[in-house]
């Protein structure tokens, strides 16, 4: 192994300001995104539930069809 690597410290590569700027507002519109995605998704889990027919008390089919 070289031994002189060993010491310096490695550096690691850094943002210039215009990438910087440029990973928060990416961040940002991904959390905006992602945000009203999920809003979505649970106004179609509401829509869901509100189309699902009651079960019926006495275990017939819920449509009124008699089993075949």
């Amino acid at each position: 192994m070289d031994r002189e690597n060993d010491s310096k410290p490695r550096a690691r590569p850094s943002l210039t300001a215009q990438a910087a700027a440029d990973l928060a507002a990416r961040r940002a519109r991904e959390a905006v995104a992602l945000r009203a995605n999920l809003r979505r998704r649970k106004e179609q889990a509401r829509g869901r539930e509100q189309q699902r027919p009651e079960p019926d008390p006495e275990g017939s089919p819920a449509n009124g069809d008699a089993p075949k």
